[in-house]
């Protein structure tokens, strides 16, 4: 089934496809997917775009799929903030890069402790590569609550599939512990600093398992652009 997609780009173990809809990535064609050889990822690339949740019933367990979400500076939504005053129970901590580095390495390990097995088993090297060559000289935000961790967000340089540069955001934590009206506080938050804190285009990646995660960028005006899937 891959001869009749066209191939964009070329890495080494992966191949990015371009393909109609995301729709089009499902079980039965993973399933019939001609793998190239040496190839262990392959990307599928969506001509037309809509906000979309990609589920698992869409990609099965087995693979190890994640979502590239865009958005462009001037298309992130700022949500209303659910109860009034709100915004006021959380304020913004400054942190210097050793400290937010620890942040952010914590949170993520908070992350792989709820999913377990399903978060991919070279996820946490990744996490701690972005960490000591990616977060010097980004931007980020750490919010708190009564002197609690409530949120976490940054914002780092990267190349998109095409290869283009654009602002990246490799990481959002927001406290689950936390009240409704105060996560939703909190999401508000970060939501605005996004808007005022990016250049242009931004992406993220998602696991395609986390679909609440997809449904908080679809809501802040992201949309589903790239499949990444890994051979099983």
């Amino acid at each position: 089934m891959s001869d009749n997609f066209k191939v964009i780009r070329k890495l080494p173990g992966i191949y990015i496809y371009e393909i109609p809809t995301l729709s089009e990535v499902t079980a039965e064609m993973l399933r019939d997917f001609n793998w190239p050889p040496g190839i262990t990822s392959a990307g599928f690339m969506a001509k037309q775009f809509c906000p979309q949740v990609v589920t698992e019933e869409q990609i099965p367990e087995r693979y190890n799929a994640r979502i590239v979400y865009s958005a462009d500076k001037g298309g992130i939504v700022v949500p209303a903030c659910g109860a009034p005053g709100a915004t006021a129970v959380c304020c913004e901590v400054g942190k210097n890069l050793q400290e937010f580095k620890t942040i952010f390495l914590e949170t993520h390990k908070v992350y792989f402790q709820t999913w377990g097995d399903k978060v991919g088993a070279g996820l946490m090297s990744d996490v701690v590569d972005v960490a000591e060559n990616s977060l010097p000289g980004a931007k980020h935000l750490y919010l708190e609550c009564s002197g609690l961790a409530a949120g976490v967000a940054a914002i780092i340089k990267w190349k998109d599939v095409r290869g283009e540069p654009v602002d990246w955001i490799p990481w959002v934590w927001i406290a689950s512990e936390l009240p409704k009206e105060v996560r939703e506080s909190v999401r508000t938050r970060i939501a605005d600093w996004m808007q005022k804190n990016v250049d242009g285009k931004v992406q993220c990646a998602i696991d395609a398992f986390n679909v609440r995660s997809q449904k908080f960028f679809i809501k802040l005006g992201f949309f589903p652009q790239c499949i990444y899937i890994g051979k099983p």
